[in-house]
Formats: structure tokens, C-alpha cells, sequence
């Protein structure tokens, strides 16, 4: 039993540190797009710094437990990044951009919320840091929303 505990702990831990790394490398391949666009830039920086400590913060609680992030999920990365680049490529208003953002987050929210119930065995720290990403997106989805209403 404390076994499946742990490797749930680690799993989700593993989960939420490859989400803030694919996050962070949506938002800083963003940046220079919204350059010119003060408000949506000073949110995508924001957020930057959002998934820089999450991910740190989720990297020192696996050196805690004493594992390393595993190296999986680089085909998810490609893909997503690849869409991500396809669906600001002909469109780059900042409307569009804040747009593609939030559906980029709310997915992330959706898969965050699989994953936080699916490894229900996990520590309570670990659980809250998961349920915090949730939140701190869901602050960003607002936030970003002021920047669509002239699409």
C-alpha cells in the first residue's frame, strides 16, 4: 500500500512538473508574438514566471523523495507545441493569441484535474500543488479573457 502511494506521489509530481515545463515553452515561444502588445505581454511574463516556480518548486519535491523528473512526454510536447505554433502562424493578432492561450490553459486545467484524481493516493502537499496550478490558471484564463473581447 505504501508503495502505490509513493509511485502515485511521484507520479503526479512527475505530471505537474512536465505540464509547468510544456507550459512554460508554450508561453516563452508566445513572447516575442505579443512583443509589441504591452498588457498581453506583461500577462505572458506573468505566467512565465507562474510555471518557472511551479515547475522548480515540483523539481525540489522530487529531489525531497529522491527521484529526478522522469524524461517522458516528448512526443505530447512536439504535438503541442507544433499546434500551438499552427494556430498562431496565419494569425497573430493579440486577440487571437490571448485566445489560443486560454484554450491551451483550460486544457491543461482539464488534464491537471484527471491526473490529481486519477493518482488520489498521493501526498497532501503534492495534491494542494496540483489544486494551486489549478487555481493560478484559472486566475490566468481571467485575466487573459480582457484581452480577447476585441476579436
Amino acid at each position: 500500500m505504501q508503495r502505490k502511494k509513493t509511485d502515485e506521489n511521484a507520479s503526479l509530481l512527475n505530471h505537474i512538473y512536465h505540464t509547468a515545463q510544456l507550459r512554460l515553452d508554450a508561453v516563452q515561444m508566445l513572447l516575442p508574438q505579443v512583443r509589441d502588445e504591452p498588457p498581453l505581454r506583461r500577462q505572458a511574463e506573468h505566467q512565465k514566471e507562474d510555471y518557472l516556480f511551479i515547475a522548480e518548486k515540483t523539481k525540489q519535491m522530487l529531489r525531497d523523495s529522491g527521484r529526478i523528473p522522469d524524461s517522458g512526454r516528448l512526443l505530447k510536447k512536439a504535438v503541442s507545441l507544433g499546434s500551438l505554433r499552427m494556430n498562431t502562424f496565419a494569425n497573430k493578432k493579440p486577440a487571437h493569441i490571448a485566445k489560443v492561450m486560454i484554450t491551451a490553459t483550460e486544457a491543461g486545467i482539464s488534464d491537471m484535474t484527471k491526473n490529481l484524481n486519477l493518482f488520489d493516493g498521493a501526498e497532501i502537499p503534492t495534491k494542494k500543488l496540483a489544486e494551486e496550478y489549478i487555481l493560478s490558471e484559472q486566475k490566468n484564463i481571467d485575466a487573459l479573457r480582457l484581452h480577447t473581447w476585441h476579436a
